[in-house]
């Protein structure tokens, strides 16, 4: 099983990048892709450069050199991104696409349809299509563990509470 860990938000980044990137995953189809988000920490060289671009300002580092996030958002949903908007649908595709044929992929990315899917919600966008996977690819035991860690907090620590 081949998996990718994936970044947005890297300073340079531009929606144009991720394109290429999906293209090229859509022709080596890794089993799965993992998304992370940039977040910045204090003492980091990505901090430096992000100042040197002008992404962060003094005031920025401050708070990050703090441990206070630049943005109140999930690093799951966003890390220090300050206009993640776009890259939302750019992640729901990284997130479908193992499980996606490739001619769909292809016309997704070059028509740009896939910037319909603007989804930030965590569940639809990475759990959903990970249980998909799951069902289909006896191998991912690692997914497995997850949606039986997920379904236990949700439901069957509950029960477990009111009985």
């Amino acid at each position: 099983m081949v998996q990718v860990d994936h970044m947005l938000g890297i300073p340079g980044d531009t929606i144009e990048l991720q394109e290429e990137s999906a293209l090229f995953y859509n022709r080596t189809r890794p089993d799965l892709i993992t998304i992370y988000w940039l977040t910045y920490y204090p003492k980091t060289r990505i901090v430096e450069t992000a100042e040197r671009m002008g992404l962060i300002t003094e005031q920025d580092i401050d708070s990050i050199e703090t441990g206070k996030r630049l943005t109140e958002e999930s690093y799951m949903t966003q890390g220090s991104v300050r206009n993640p908007k776009p890259y939302y649908s750019i992640a729901f595709l990284f997130n479908y696409l193992p499980i996606l044929p490739r001619w769909m992929v292809t016309l997704l990315v070059k028509s740009r349809l896939y910037r319909v899917f603007r989804i930030k919600n965590f569940y639809i966008a990475t759990v959903l299509p990970r249980f998909i996977r799951m069902l289909f690819n006896r191998k991912d035991y690692r997914a497995r563990t997850h949606i039986v860690r997920l379904l236990d907090k949700m439901f069957l620590s509950k029960l477990r509470k009111s009985s």
